[in-house]
């Protein structure tokens, strides 16, 4: 290279020689160390300093004239950085006039701070010449990243555990942990556990083992102290209860869970529990954090329970009957006491005894009192004095005997005796004959209907060379026998019509004796007309 630049410096030498050295010249010189030929302007006459031309590259030869300027460009060597850092790039360009960077800066020295592996290109350029050159930034990229089962827990059995997710594009990491209570590690995911409620900051550092390349992450962990336990309260009787005493434990809570004598009480959940038994009743409560609070105090509980109310029944009198005390059970060891109101007053252990001079209602109340002196609620009596009930009157439908609804009993009467199992407001009789109905009103007072007859014809004659004819059994609920005192000689025509005189049935017979169905027909009074078309006889039955 130096013989180079000794032929260009000789020619240059011989255009002084020439008388050519004002004059603006154009020669061929060596740029930088590349050996590569490259035309540079220069003028005849301008002076060039010979450490100028050092720090070109290029040796200088001891002559007076002026020496040619070279363009020169050299830049920054690749370089390796941690990411979330700065380096300075710097172009050294001699004899150049313009400088431009990929990042579009103009300076000569940048400052950058890529996130990633970057190549930067820098150009320089004197008007004529242009050169290029580039450095490439490498950047170590450290992430420190972890997560945690569970950032806020409750002091009791708190235990945080961390889930190292640290990365690194090259090399391998160490672990710094702080876990904001004077607690450290290196360990890769460790674990830790508060002894204290509190904020607490958890801080990992992640160190690359090249160029101690670094990062961190922090993350708050919270650590809820238990709740204050509850205090239970009564409410209610604390002696003497009905069916218990209720307890209570706050509203503010997130959840409860009561407990008697040590042990759980399963689906016991609520902020108040009805303390059915006795024991020592505790409660644990949850916060809105659902953390579990201590037992609270113990609330002992002695459950004298109100009795209930006494078996008391109405008493019921006609009008002008004797009176008796009123009465009522009580339970075993325990006392009675009568009221005349159903609420306040002074009860009495005397049953009072009602009059029964005219018709009325009085109403009285009685309540037990338990051994423990505990009095139950009071159950209402009454005393019911009667006037005789209105007479019934018997009606006939043509398949019932009734009277009207409304008294406390019914008892039908045939011939003055009474039939057994007829104790409705109703009755279908089997036969005819003399029917009455005794009816008792709530009192126990009576009275008796007039005698009702019940006649229903079952003979009767066709004509004397006919005969006679009959239907029994009469009243029937199956079928009936039609009965001929004589053999018919031509056809008997036979009819069943109902209580309006419509046909619901009819046959011809020749026999002596006819049954005819009537089971599917509904009850009440039918008719049956018997004739051989020149004569007939008409009977009446009863269908039950």
């Amino acid at each position: 290279m130096t013989k180079k630049i000794h032929l260009a410096l000789l020619l240059y030498t011989l255009l002084l020689c020439t008388g050519l050295a004002a004059q603006s010249v154009q020669r061929t010189a060596i740029a930088s160390n590349s050996f590569t030929s490259t035309t540079m302007r220069y003028t005849v006459g301008q002076s060039v300093s010979a450490s100028a031309l050092a720090d070109a590259g290029y040796t200088a030869l001891g002559f007076h004239q002026p020496v040619p300027f070279f363009l020169s460009l050299s830049v920054t060597a690749n370089s390796t950085i941690c990411r979330g850092t700065s380096i300075t790039l710097n172009a050294v360009a001699a004899g150049a006039t313009s400088i431009s960077w990929s990042t579009g800066a103009t300076t000569a020295a940048i400052s950058v701070r890529p996130d990633s592996t970057t190549k930067y290109y820098v150009t320089v350029s004197d008007g004529s010449t242009t050169l290029r050159d580039s450095v490439t930034v490498t950047v170590i990229r450290t992430r420190a990243l972890f997560t945690v089962n569970n950032n806020a827990q409750c002091l009791r059995d708190n235990r945080f555990v961390f889930t190292n997710q640290s990365s690194a594009n090259t090399g391998s990491l160490n672990y710094n942990w702080d876990f904001g209570d004077s607690v450290v590690s290196s360990a890769f995911s460790p674990a830790t556990s508060y002894a204290l409620a509190g904020t607490y900051n958890v801080r990992l550092i992640a160190i690359n083992n090249t160029l101690g390349c670094r990062d961190t992450m922090t993350q708050s962990m919270t650590v809820y102290p238990p709740p204050t336990p509850a205090t239970i309260s009564f409410a209610g009787d604390t002696v003497c209860t009905s069916t218990s005493l209720l307890l209570r434990a706050g509203t503010n809570y997130r959840g409860y869970q009561w407990y008697l004598n040590g042990g759980l009480l399963i689906g016991a959940n609520d902020s108040t529990l009805n303390a059915t038994r006795s024991g020592d009743y505790t409660v644990v409560i949850t916060s809105a954090e659902g953390c579990r609070s201590d037992e609270s105090a113990i609330a002992s509980v002695t459950l004298n329970k109100l009795p209930a109310a006494p078996v008391a029944p109405s008493a019921f009198y006609c009008v002008g009957g004797t009176p008796a005390p009123m009465t009522a059970t009580a339970l075993p060891g325990h006392t009675l006491l009568w009221y005349t109101a159903a609420t306040g007053g002074t009860g009495s252990s005397s049953a009072p005894t009602p009059r029964t001079d005219s018709v009325f209602i009085q109403d009285y109340f009685v309540s037990q009192t338990s051994p423990q002196g505990c009095e139950g609620p009071r159950a209402r009596v009454s005393a019911l004095v009667f006037g005789s009930p209105i007479r019934p009157t018997i009606t006939w439908n043509g398949a019932e005997l009734s009277v009207s609804q409304g008294y406390s009993s019914y008892q039908w009467i045939l011939s003055n005796s009474a039939l057994t199992g007829a104790n409705q407001y109703f009755y279908r009789p089997l036969s005819a004959g003399n029917y009455r109905v005794r009816v008792t009103n709530a009192g126990g007072c009576a009275d008796t209907s007039l005698v009702y007859n019940l006649l229903v014809t079952g003979l009767t004659t066709i004509t004397p060379e006919l005969g006679t004819v009959q239907i029994f059994p009469n009243p029937a609920s199956d079928q009936i026998m039609l009965e001929f005192s004589k053999t018919p000689v031509s056809d008997m025509r036979v009819r069943l019509l109902s209580n309006d005189g419509r046909p619901v049935k009819s046959l011809v017979t020749r026999q002596k004796q006819q049954w005819i169905p009537i089971a599917t027909l509904p009850a009440g009074m039918y008719y049956v007309e018997v004739g051989n078309g020149k004569n007939k006889a008409v009977l009446k039955i009863l269908k039950f």
